[in-house]
C-alpha cells in the first residue's frame, strides 16, 4: 500500500509508514483507543478519554453527551458514549474501524451528519451502530465491509445513500429507517440476516444484482419510488408481506431460492416478474381491506420458472377456490389474465386439474371482457378499411380531412357520420350500413362465444355442462315439436304419402314420447328416416340438428381433454 500522508489523515510521526493509524488493518486494544481518540480529535475537535480530559475543542464541531452508562473519574461522572454533530464533510475513505474500547467516548448512534459522509471502502471490524443517525447530505458506504453486526435502525438518509458493492458479513438491521433520497444497494452482499422492516424509501430503491445469503425481511416497507430488484438473488426465505409499492416494482431475472411472501402487499405501479426463478413456493395472496385492489398496474410473469407452486388465489373454508376474492385483486383486465395464466400453470404442475380448469375459465372470461372493450373499435376500423368505404371517404376528403381515417372512438365515429350526412348523405349512408353490418357480425361472434364457449362447456372444461345443455336442447325441442304440431305450425310425420298435390302426412306423431324420440334422432344427426317434419317444424329441426352437431363435437373434445391429458 502506498504512503498515506497525502490523505491528510496521518500524524507526522506516521507519515513515512506503510500504514497510518487510520488504515492499519489489525489494531490492538491500545491502538484502537488511540485511533478513536485521534478520530474524535480530527473530526470532532475534542477527545474525551477515561481520565475525563478534553484534549482539544474546535469551534466548528458540536457534541452532546448522553449518560447511558456512567463512568466515575476523579469525582466526575462521564458517559462512555457521546453522540456527535458533524458540521463539516466526513472523509473516512478506506478507514479501518476497530472494536470500540469500553473506555472511549465514541459512537455513531444518533449522530447528525450535516455534510457529506464518506465511508467508501471503509472496514468496520466489530459491532457497528448508526442507530438513529441522521445523514442530511450524501451517505457513501460503497465497497465498505462490515465484519460484525451492523445497526442502521431508525437512521434517516435525507440525501443519496450509497451501499454499492458493500459487504455485510453479519446481520444488518435497517428497520424503521427513512431513505428520503435515492437508496443504492447495487451488488451489495448481505451474508447473514437482513432486516428492512418498516423502512420507507421516498425515491428509487435500487437492489439490482444484490445477494441476500440469509433471510431477508422487508415486511411493511413503503416504496414511494421505483423499487428495483432485478437480477438479485435471495438464497433463503424473503418476506415482502404488507409492503406498499407506490410505483413500479421490478423483480426481473431475480432468483428466489427460498420461500417468498408477498401476502397483502400492494402494487400501485407495474409489477414485473419477467424471467424470475422461484425454486420454493411463492405466495401473493390477499390485500388489506382499506385498498380497493392489490395490483393496480401491469403484471408480467413472462418466462417465469415456478418450481414448487405459486399461490395468488386463496381457498374458502370448504376447500373451494375463493374466486370472488381473486377477481377483486386486479384493476386491469390484462393483469387478471396474466395472474390466472400463471396460477393455472402452477395448478397443472401440481396435478390440481379441477383448480387449473377453474383458472382457465377465469382467464378466458377475462380475455373475452378485454375483447368486448375493443369490439366496437375493431368493427369500426374494419369497416373503414373496406376498399369501397375508403374510396367514398376519399371523395369527401375536403369535408372530413381534418379527422383520421381510422377512427378509434365512438366520438370520432359520431363526428364522421354527422359531418358526412350534412355534406355527402350517400357516403354517410354506405359507411353507416357497412359499420352496422360488420359490427353485427362481431356481436354475433361474441354472443356465440358466450353461449357455446362459456355457458355450455365452461370453455371446454366441463363435460357435465355439455351433457346438461344437450339434455335441455333435446327436451326443449321435444316440447316445441309437440306444442307446435298442436298449434298447427307443422307436423312430424310417422307415415306419409306422395300425391300429385304433394306429400300428405297420414300419421303424425301422437305422443310426447314420439316427439322425444324424433328430437333425439335429430339432435344426434342419425337420420333414420322413419320420421320427417313439415311446415315450420322443418326450420326447428334444422336448428336442432346444427346445434346437436356442435354439441356432439364438444362432448368428444371435452371428454378427451378431461380424461386423457
Amino acid at each position: 500500500m502506498c504512503k498515506m500522508a497525502h490523505f491528510g489523515n496521518c500524524d507526522p510521526e506516521m507519515a513515512d509508514q506503510e500504514y497510518c493509524i487510520f488504515r492499519k488493518p489489525d489494531k490492538d486494544e491500545k491502538e484502537a483507543r488511540k485511533f478513536y481518540n485521534k478520530l474524535v480529535l480530527k473530526f470532532f475537535g475534542y477527545v474525551l478519554n477515561i481520565k475525563g480530559i478534553a484534549v482539544r475543542k474546535l469551534e466548528n464541531f458540536e457534541y452532546n453527551l448522553h449518560f447511558s452508562k456512567n463512568i466515575p473519574v476523579g469525582g466526575t461522572t462521564y458517559s462512555h458514549r457521546a453522540n456527535y454533530r458533524f458540521r463539516l464533510s466526513l472523509r473516512c475513505e478506506k478507514f479501518v474501524f476497530p472494536e470500540i474500547p469500553t473506555d472511549v467516548a465514541f459512537s455513531f448512534e444518533y449522530a447528525i451528519f450535516e455534510k457529506k459522509a464518506n465511508f467508501r471502502s471503509a472496514i468496520f471490524i466489530g459491532y457497528t451502530t448508526f442507530e438513529g443517525a441522521v445523514f442530511k447530505n450524501e451517505a457513501i458506504f460503497d465497497s465498505a465491509i462490515f465484519k460484525g453486526n451492523t445497526i442502521f435502525e431508525k437512521a434517516q438518509f435525507n440525501g443519496v445513500s450509497r451501499f454499492s458493492d458493500a459487504t455485510f458479513e453479519m446481520s444488518a438491521y435497517f428497520e424503521n429507517s427513512m431513505f428520503n433520497g435515492n437508496a443504492v444497494f447495487e451488488r451489495t452482499e448481505f451474508r447473514r440476516e437482513t432486516y428492512f422492516e418498516n423502512a420507507t424509501f421516498d425515491k428509487t430503491a435500487n437492489f439490482e444484482e444484490t445477494m441476500f445469503f440469509g433471510k431477508s425481511n422487508f415486511q411493511k416497507c413503503r416504496f414511494l419510488g421505483d423499487a428495483k430488484f432485478s437480477e438479485a438473488c435471495f438464497e433463503l426465505s424473503s418476506d415482502f408481506e404488507r409492503c406498499i409499492f407506490e410505483k413500479n416494482a421490478d423483480f426481473s431475472a431475480t432468483t428466489f431460492n427460498g420461500y417468498v411472501y408477498f401476502d397483502k402487499t400492494i402494487f400501485k405501479g407495474d409489477c414485473l416478474f419477467e424471467g424470475v426463478t422461484f425454486n420454493e413456493p411463492v405466495s401473493l395472496k390477499g390485500k388489506p381491506k382499506e385498498y380497493e385492489y392489490k395490483f393496480y398496474g401491469k403484471l408480467d410473469f413472462s418466462n417465469v420458472d415456478i418450481r414448487k407452486g405459486i399461490s395468488i388465489i386463496d381457498y374458502k373454508e370448504d376447500g373451494s377456490l375463493y374466486e370472488e376474492g381473486f377477481l377483486s385483486l386486479f384493476k386491469r383486465t390484462d393483469a387478471l389474465i396474466e395472474a390466472a395464466r400463471v396460477q393455472r400453470l402452477s395448478f397443472e404442475k401440481e396435478g390440481k386439474r379441477e383448480e387449473a380448469d377453474r383458472m382457465f375459465v377465469i382467464e378466458m372470461r377475462a380475455k373475452r371482457k378485454l375483447r368486448k372493450l375493443e369490439l366496437f373499435n375493431r368493427a369500426l376500423n374494419r369497416a373503414l378499411n373496406v376498399r369501397v368505404i375508403k374510396y367514398l371517404l376519399n371523395l369527401s376528403e375536403k369535408g372530413t380531412g381534418w379527422m383520421r381515417k381510422d377512427s378509434e372512438s365512438l366520438l370520432e365515429f359520431l363526428k364522421l357520420i354527422l359531418l358526412t350526412f350534412t355534406i355527402y348523405p350517400l357516403t354517410a349512408l354506405v359507411v353507416t350500413f357497412a359499420i352496422l353490418l360488420i359490427s353485427t357480425l362481431y356481436v354475433l361472434g361474441y354472443v356465440t362465444e358466450v353461449v357455446i364457449g362459456d355457458w355450455v362447456s365452461l370453455y371446454g372444461t366441463s363435460w357435465e355442462r355439455v351433457l346438461e345443455s344437450s339434455l335441455i336442447v333435446i327436451l326443449g325441442s321435444t316440447l316445441l315439436y309437440w306444442l307446435g304440431q298442436k298449434a298447427g305450425f307443422g307436423t312430424v310425420c310417422i307415415h306419409s304419402t306422395v300425391t300429385s298435390n304433394g306429400v300428405v302426412c297420414n300419421a303424425p306423431i301422437s305422443s310426447f314420447w314420439d316427439a322425444l324420440y324424433y328430437s333425439l334422432v335429430t339432435f344426434t344427426t342419425l337420420g333414420y328416416g322413419d320420421m320427417h317434419p313439415t311446415g315450420w317444424l322443418k326450420a326447428l329441426s334444422a336448428i336442432e340438428a346444427l346445434t346437436g352437431a356442435v354439441f356432439m363435437a364438444l362432448i368428444v373434445a371435452v371428454i378427451a381433454r378431461k380424461w386423457m391429458r
